[in-house]
C-alpha cells in the first residue's frame, strides 16, 4: 500500500473541480462556471491498485481584489507547504496567460523541491497539432515539470496516465482512510455546497458569488435516501 496527498492547484475555472469529481466518481466539489466556485480546500479519496490518492481541490489562485479572493488564495497557498506533490492545472484551449504564471510563482515560492506534474486539462479541444505548440508555450513560460500529462477531466481521459505518473512519488506503507471512504466531509458540509451550487447555476448578477448557505436542520425520513446530486 503506498499513500499520498496532492494539491491541485491552478487559476480559477481550469477544471480542477470537475477533474476531482471524476477521479474519486462521487461529487465531493461543487462546479460552476464563475471564479470562486472552491473556497475551502476539499479532499477526494481515491483507492485504487493498493494505492490510496488524496487529492486536495483548492480555490483558483488569483491576485486578490478583495477579502474574500484573500482568504481563497491564502487557503490554496499555504497547502502546497503540507501535500506530497504539486498537480498543477491549465487550460489547454488558453494561451499561457499572466494568471498561470502567478500560480507558477506560488509554486515556486512554497513548494520548489516538491514533485511537479502538470495536467494540461480540456485537451478534447484542441488539435495535435496544437499540443506541440502548447508543450513549447509551456518550456518558455513555466519551465520543467516532473511530468507532463495531457487530459479532459470532463470526458475522463487521461487519467490513467496522471495515476501513473503519481505513482512513484506515493509513500510507502502508509493508509490515510478507510477504503470505503472518498471525501472526510460531513453530510452538512455536502449539503450546504450542493446548496449553494443551485444558487451560482440559477443566478447571476442579483446574488454575488460570495453567496453563503447555513444549515440549520436535517431531518432523516426513515427509508429515504438523500440524493446529492
Amino acid at each position: 500500500m503506498k499513500a499520498g496527498f496532492i494539491a491541485v492547484v491552478g487559476r480559477p475555472n481550469v477544471g480542477k473541480s470537475t477533474l476531482i469529481n471524476k477521479l474519486v466518481s462521487e461529487k465531493v466539489a461543487i462546479v460552476s462556471d464563475k471564479a470562486g466556485t472552491t473556497r475551502d480546500n476539499i479532499k477526494g479519496i481515491l483507492n485504487f491498485k493498493d494505492n490510496q490518492y488524496i487529492f486536495i481541490d483548492t480555490p483558483g489562485i488569483h491576485k486578490p481584489q478583495h477579502l474574500l479572493g484573500e482568504y481563497m488564495t491564502n487557503i490554496a497557498v499555504n497547502i502546497l507547504k503540507d501535500v506530497d506533490i504539486i498537480l498543477f492545472l491549465i487550460d489547454a484551449s488558453k494561451p499561457i496567460g499572466t494568471g498561470d504564471m502567478f500560480v507558477m510563482d506560488r509554486i515556486n515560492e512554497n513548494a520548489k523541491k516538491k514533485p511537479k506534474i502538470l495536467l494540461v486539462n480540456k485537451v478534447d479541444l484542441i488539435s495535435d497539432e496544437q499540443k506541440e505548440e502548447k508543450l513549447k508555450e509551456i518550456e518558455e513560460k513555466l519551465g520543467n515539470f516532473d511530468k507532463i500529462i495531457f487530459a479532459s477531466g470532463m470526458y475522463s481521459f487521461g487519467i490513467s496516465q496522471l495515476l501513473e505518473a503519481l505513482d512513484p512519488y506515493l509513500e510507502e506503507g502508509v493508509k490515510y482512510y478507510p477504503d470505503d471512504m472518498y471525501t472526510d466531509m460531513s453530510t452538512y458540509r455536502i449539503i450546504t455546497e450542493i446548496v449553494r451550487e443551485k444558487i451560482l447555476l440559477k443566478t447571476r448578477d442579483e446574488i454575488p458569488h460570495s453567496v453563503a448557505v447555513e444549515i440549520i436542520n436535517v431531518e432523516r425520513k426513515e427509508g429515504k435516501k438523500i440524493n446529492l446530486i
